[in-house]
């Protein structure tokens, strides 16, 4: 019961701490929304609650309410220029529910939608790359910003980077770690990372 609460109604917090920054300024670019649970409610670490759902399929319900959950705070957040990204997972890209939900619960915060910002996760395999590209299409026409996340974490990295059209790839840390090894020099790992977002 303390599972499905925390996916279906988001009992948990958000905290936009993760800064993703600029190299070349420095600049803020974006925040990326980390869950963080009560452990009276549910005692289980993020990333084992986020596999569980998956395999549940209660995902869907989870993003969503994740998405609600950060939305509501821009839409109290006095920084303007605050933009804050929400993993969605391929459980929820594929699902008919969520497709449906999430278009409904954008349109109700008006222009604040447009500071929420979205990153497919690799933590489970798409199937149907096809359909899930035009829904992805569907959010950057609207005024969103799209980005593959954890590129190279997965199996099915060069695939996805083939079959969705999205904004920016964010490099899993480990990936690049062992391809500068293998590479043995900064100019080769500047050279492979620069390749990745072609």
């Amino acid at each position: 019961d303390g599972i499905r609460d925390v996916a279906v109604t988001g009992s948990s917090d958000v905290c936009s701490s993760d800064l993703i920054v600029e190299l070349a300024t420095s600049k803020t670019n974006h925040y990326e929304a980390l869950v963080r649970f009560d452990r009276r409610a549910l005692d289980v670490a993020p990333g084992e609650f986020i596999t569980f759902a998956e395999d549940v399929g209660l995902i869907h319900e989870f993003d969503l309410a994740m998405c609600r959950k950060v939305l509501e705070f821009l839409a109290t957040d006095h920084d303007p220029e605050r933009s804050v990204a929400v993993n969605l997972s391929a459980g929820s890209l594929e699902s008919p529910a969520f497709r449906h939900a999430l278009p409904a619960l954008l349109q109700g915060f008006g222009s604040v939608r447009q500071r929420l910002a979205f990153e497919v996760t690799e933590t489970a395999k798409i199937a149907d790359l096809t359909s899930v590209n035009a829904f992805i299409q569907g959010l950057r026409r609207d005024g969103h910003t799209v980005c593959l996340d954890d590129f190279g974490a997965g199996s099915a990295a060069f695939q996805y980077l083939r079959a969705l059209q999205v904004d920016a790839v964010k490099i899993d840390g480990a990936y690049i770690d062992r391809k500068s090894t293998r590479l043995n020099s900064s100019h080769g790992y500047i050279s492979y990372a620069v390749f990745c977002l072609k």
